[in-house]
């Protein structure tokens, strides 16, 4: 089975507390009178855009018209536009006419075009926000003279080129998203001269080249994401520098060597993934020192050697995922102590023990995956106790002894797989009672014989029980079971839903920090700052 990361739930609690606390109000202090452009320079500048209703351009005030606020003189503070005027370019807004902004709000108007080098002119800026729409080329260099600026968000566009190294003199910068673009070469050292940011979020671009070490100056970070981008080289030990941090994503990248023993320090991490990367050694102890660490995702990385028993130190961690290494060895008993875990996974790995006892403390789990490893032993009854578990598979293991009839008690239970084992015995009665229960795979196993009646009329159980010893007798009053086995009748398609519907449900609420919980803290964000 696939393992999923799952770091919204944790992410989503920073998003409201980074939204809450770091951003200020904008204010009118300190406008310029523009010699340049005049206040009446502003209504022809929005007219020629067409942007605005044909009512709105009757009115002779523009600061009249929607989204449009302006100061007690007259020149235009605020342009909030958002999801207006979708299709338009912004390469026709003469931003040279509104020198006393303080605020642009763009985003989600499919705007084309690319952003005007006279964006440079708007020194007294302090918000940008040209997100989600279809920007293209490259980030203008004359951002770099808004020195004013404490958000810039121009993610979710097209933008190309590289990023320019003129943003690190942005001193006032807070906040900084370029994420879900097509920027590529490497991120600028210059970056790390921005100390007042806290929020920085580069995923899902092209960026390449190593990790800068200068990025461990920016000591105020609270959120860093570079995740799904082609940064290779060791991961800089500089970040281990970063106190403040709540939130690491290098994610899906070509990272490699060992895991940075300075992460340790990072007392203050909610969220941690590195997973499919290149790193290589042992799992360092010191992560057991991140006791307020709520996800920690290493899965799919060349990680060897063993779990370290300090891991069951991180009494708040949720999800735990180090499924697609090459760990070994046995899976350490404390484990057990992490009883607010919901989602273990231990998968494709060499684990070759048994299944601790001490996995029956971990109440609050909704699934458990040990599947493809070479886990052996019996099958513990005390994982029946595990009344919150959706999903559970230990398939691809070499289990042996019979199948617990106390897996009648995980009543919360949708998808069982312990296929590709040793086990032998009934089926027991218990499994047809669980009423959520709509995946079985017990194939290639030695269990014996008949399909119990409490199966019968279970049409919504996608059931395999192929390459066993059952008997084919009663078969006839087993109305509405179909399954993969000779004695039953083959189910249809349509029939054959891979995952329960609240499992797919529940895997898409948890999807990654990169989508889903990065809009939300954006939107968090834009919805204090600058607040009337």
């Amino acid at each position: 089975m696939i393992c999923f990361s799952i770091s919204a739930r944790a992410v989503l609690w920073i998003a409201l507390a980074i939204a809450a606390s770091y951003f200020p109000a904008a204010t009118s202090t300190g406008l310029v009178n523009s010699t340049e452009c005049s206040s009446s320079s502003q209504g022809e500048a929005f007219l020629s855009i067409n942007w605005w209703s044909r009512n709105e351009k009757n009115s002779p005030k523009s600061c009249e018209w929607h989204g449009i606020t302006c100061n007690k003189e007259g020149w235009v503070t605020e342009i909030n536009q958002v999801g207006t005027f979708a299709g338009k370019e912004i390469d026709n807004l003469s931003l040279c006419a509104f020198p006393n902004l303080v605020r642009i709000d763009l985003h989600e108007m499919e705007l084309t075009g690319s952003i005007p080098a006279s964006i440079g002119t708007l020194s007294n800026l302090i918000y940008l926000n040209l997100s989600l729409n279809k920007i293209s080329g490259p980030l203008p260099f004359a951002l770099g003279r808004l020195t004013k600026l404490q958000v810039l968000d121009i993610s979710d566009n097209n933008l190309s080129s590289y990023i320019p190294a003129e943003l690190g003199g942005l001193g006032s910068l807070t906040w900084l998203n370029l994420s879900h673009n097509d920027l590529s070469g490497p991120i600028p050292s210059a970056l790390g001269d921005l100390s007042n940011l806290k929020y920085l979020d580069l995923g899902s671009n092209r960026l390449s080249d190593f990790i800068p070490p200068e990025l461990g100056n920016l000591t105020s970070l609270i959120a860093l994401n570079l995740s799904q981008n082609i940064l290779f080289g060791q991961m800089a030990p500089a970040l281990g520098l970063l106190s403040n941090l709540n939130f690491l994503d290098i994610s899906w990248n070509k990272i490699i060597g060992p895991i940075p023993v300075e992460l340790g320090e990072l007392k203050s991490l909610f969220v941690l993934n590195m997973r499919n990367n290149c790193l290589c050694c042992q799992v360092p102890p010191v992560l057991g020192r991140l006791t307020n660490l709520s996800t920690l995702d290493l899965s799919s990385n060349q990680i060897e050697g063993f779990i370290p028993p300090e891991l069951g130190k991180l009494n708040n961690l949720l999800i735990l995922d180090l499924s697609n290494n090459k760990i070994a060895n046995q899976i350490p008993l404390s484990l057990g102590n992490l009883t607010r875990l919901n989602y273990l996974c231990l998968s494709k790995n060499r684990f070759n023990c048994s299944i601790p006892p001490s996995f029956s403390q971990l109440s609050n789990l909704t699934e458990l995956d040990l599947s493809e490893n070479k886990v052996s032993g019996t099958i513990p009854p005390e994982l029946g106790r595990l009344f919150k578990l959706w999903i559970l598979d230990l398939s691809d293991n070499e289990l042996n002894g019979t199948i617990p009839q106390k897996f009648g008690g995980c009543l919360s239970l949708q998808t069982l797989d312990l296929s590709k084992n040793h086990l032998s015995g009934k089926i027991p009665d218990k499994l047809g009672r669980l009423t959520d229960l709509t995946q079985l795979d017990l194939s290639r196993n030695s269990l014996s014989g008949t399909i119990p009646h409490s199966f019968c009329g279970k049409y919504w159980l996608n059931l395999d029980l192929s390459s066993n010893k059952l008997e084919c007798r009663d078969f006839d009053n087993h109305h509405g079971l179909c399954g993969k086995t000779s004695c039953l009748l083959p189910c249809r398609k349509e029939h054959q839903s891979k995952f329960p519907v609240a499992i797919l449900i529940w895997r898409l609420l948890a999807m990654p920090f990169e989508s889903i919980s990065l809009w939300h803290l954006q939107n968090q964000q834009s919805s204090v700052i600058f607040q009337s």
